[in-house]
């Protein structure tokens, strides 16, 4: 009995060591990468103060004003300027930084000092002065103490555990407790038993663990793709898979219809709420029939009122449209509560984006409604958009000469953390097709130029757009890039020249992976791994964004070099009220946070969306609903 309990109480020390030990290693390295991103804030801040005193030539009351602007912010701790030539400093000013939680005993063994930017304003002979900045570190601070509440908290758990499981092991003596102690210790070390290898072990239990968290929250995000009440895909989702059939190569065409129940609120204040339901479950219940029956159809809910079902071929929707309207006419729902329903459609579609096809086809909804005399009124337009009008060749030489003439510019869009601080500009390229016309967004040629393979053209003059927007105002950047461009022979060697020629530009741009980008073991992963590799090595960060079921592929995105994930804004819409989405949002901010990388959202348009995201945890978001900084320069 001596025995065991000193066998027990050894295996309890031993363990101990072995916690205490993982916890130092993991705060340690959380205190390093605090420390590298802390020392990044003091540079990308000096950057952009030193850009926008070097607008105000070299008078010092200017220089006064901009850096007094700079330090209100309240981000600045210390800032110090002096004009070459002077003894005395034009700006000196300092303040004690902020109030953070963290204990002074964890700031003393861990300490996070980074050295302050300093910068010289002006090049070689014609210096005029020289900035000196330093960014408060409250935040990384808090974000240390936060690290290790996380760790000691898991570390205590999992110790006081594996004590109870270790003395039930021992006091009922069981004969099979030498295997499952065996056992328990593999799981621990990342062991089989009488497997001699412990790296390979553990990156497999890891990597099942974290598979199975993966699975988790892809079952999360499914069940944010779906309408409640009537199993329906959400506008979002729906919308995003149209765009996936409109952008396919060789596409035949697609029909897309729209179903209005009109009135909807009248309907509801005359039958009830629940009777108002189910007439709008049967209106569903229509339009998965033509799901189940014909492969590759879509249907979606858009809003309280409109429905939309899209067909994989074209030629059909007219047809498709009055069997809809006899369908929908004999529903007894729709019937018993003397509904009238509008059905409008385009047929055709091709060469296009999912806004502008569901733009056609609401139009041909509009005309239904007004031209309706019966209870169901129909109407389907043929689509008759430039593509098929130009065809691929006009198409491609449309894109070209907007790209060879400069005619392109980027819409630019404020990401900012929770405090309202700039991280960087989401960049989308615009061209301007004919000369004297708008700028047309993405959604209006990029299928086209897919199917010409121009883009790893566009690519190259959306990462040179960026970078002389940073060399203007010194504001960091991120333009989006398709995993087919990386695996365009020549692109990374062409990209890598355009930065070493503005390395200083470089060091603030961020290059965004999209299509899905799958960096996995197979021989995909070359290309991203590879260029990746050397873009890094020239200051460019990079970041990915988030396609269905991509979530099983982020440990080998980290470990190509990607820094952060973003999610579509649409995937979180609803968050503040809709505790599937909250649940879905935090389990996917803790399955990237644990591995190192940091998750943005795009596109926030509710403000209590916004706010119910930070709360997530979500380190970056944007939208108008999002505070901002006031951006000089």
């Amino acid at each position: 009995m001596i025995t065991g309990a000193r066998a027990v109480g050894a295996v309890a020390a031993l363990f101990g060591l072995l916690l205490a030990a993982a916890l130092a290693a993991d705060l340690r390295a959380t205190q390093q990468t605090l420390q590298r991103q802390l020392e990044a804030r003091n540079r990308d801040a000096a950057a952009v103060l030193a850009a926008a005193l070097m607008q105000q030539g070299r008078e010092p009351s200017a220089w006064r004003a901009v850096a007094a602007a700079q330090f209100a912010a309240g981000h600045t701790r210390n800032l110090r300027l002096q004009a070459i030539g002077r003894s005395e400093m034009v700006v000196d000013l300092q303040r004690q930084a902020a109030l953070t939680a963290a204990p002074g005993w964890l700031l003393r063994a861990l300490p996070l000092a980074a050295a302050p930017a300093r910068l010289v304003l002006g090049e070689g002979g014609t210096a005029v002065g020289r900035l000196e900045l330093e960014t408060d570190p409250s935040w990384a601070q808090d974000a240390l103490w936060d690290s290790f509440k996380r760790t000691g908290f898991a570390a205590a758990v999992l110790g006081a555990v594996s004590l109870l499981a270790g003395a039930w092991a021992w006091v009922g003596r069981r004969p099979k407790s030498g295997r499952m102690a065996t056992a328990a210790t593999a799981r621990f070390e990342g062991t089989s038993a009488g497997s001699p290898s412990v790296d390979t072990g553990t990156a497999a239990h890891w990597r099942e663990a974290y598979a199975t968290q993966a699975e988790q929250v892809a079952h999360l995000q499914r069940q944010t793709q779906l309408d409640s009440g009537t199993g329906l895909t959400l506008r979002h989702h729906f919308l995003a898979q149209l765009q996936q059939r409109l952008d396919e190569p060789g596409g035949q065409g697609l029909a897309l219809l729209i179903v209005r129940v009109l009135d909807l609120e009248a309907t509801n204040l005359r039958l009830g709420h629940e009777s108002t339901d189910r007439l709008l479950g049967a209106v569903a219940n229509v339009l998965l029939t033509y799901v189940d029956r014909v492969p590759a159809t879509l249907a979606g809910r858009l809003n309280g009122t409109d429905f939309a079902l899209c067909l994989p071929v074209a030629g059909v929707a007219a047809e498709t449209a009055e069997s809809l309207r006899t369908a929908l006419a004999a529903t007894p729902a729709l019937r018993a509560g003397h509904t009238e329903v509008a059905v409008g459609g385009v047929d055709g579609l091709r060469d296009t984006g999912a806004g502008a096809a569901l733009a056609a086809a609401d139009a041909a909804l509009a005309r239904a409604e007004a031209e309706g005399d019966t209870a169901i009124g129909c109407v389907v337009l043929q689509a008759s958009t430039q593509g098929e009008v130009l065809g691929a060749r006009a198409w491609r030489e449309l894109i070209r000469a907007a790209l060879v003439e400069g005619r392109t510019q980027l819409a630019e869009i404020p990401l900012c953390d929770r405090l309202g601080q700039l991280l960087h500009l989401d960049c989308a390229l615009r061209l301007q097709l004919r000369h004297g016309d708008a700028f047309e967004p993405a959604d209006c040629w990029r299928a086209a130029a897919r199917r010409s393979r121009l883009l790893p053209q566009i690519d190259l003059v959306a990462i040179e757009r960026a970078l002389e927007g940073i060399a203007g105002d010194a504001h960091a950047r991120a333009v989006q890039i398709s995993r087919s461009s990386l695996a365009t022979p020549g692109f990374t060697s062409d990209v890598a020249a355009g930065l070493a020629g503005a390395p200083a530009a470089a060091r603030l741009l961020v290059l965004e992976l999209i299509d899905d980008v799958r960096a996995g073991t197979g021989a995909g992963a070359a290309p991203v791994t590879a260029a990746l590799s050397v873009w890094g090595r020239l200051g460019v960060r990079a970041g990915v964004a988030l396609g269905a079921g991509a979530t099983a592929e982020l440990p080998d995105l980290k470990a190509a070099g990607v820094q952060y994930v973003k999610l579509d804004g649409g995937q979180a819409q609803g968050l503040a009220h809709d505790e599937a989405v909250r649940v879905y949002v935090r389990g996917l901010v803790t399955l990237v946070h644990d591995l190192g990388l940091t998750l943005t959202v795009s596109g926030v348009h509710d403000a209590e969306d916004a706010q119910a995201l930070w709360a997530l945890g979500v380190d970056g978001a944007s939208a108008p609903t999002v505070p901002q900084v006031q951006m000089t320069g």
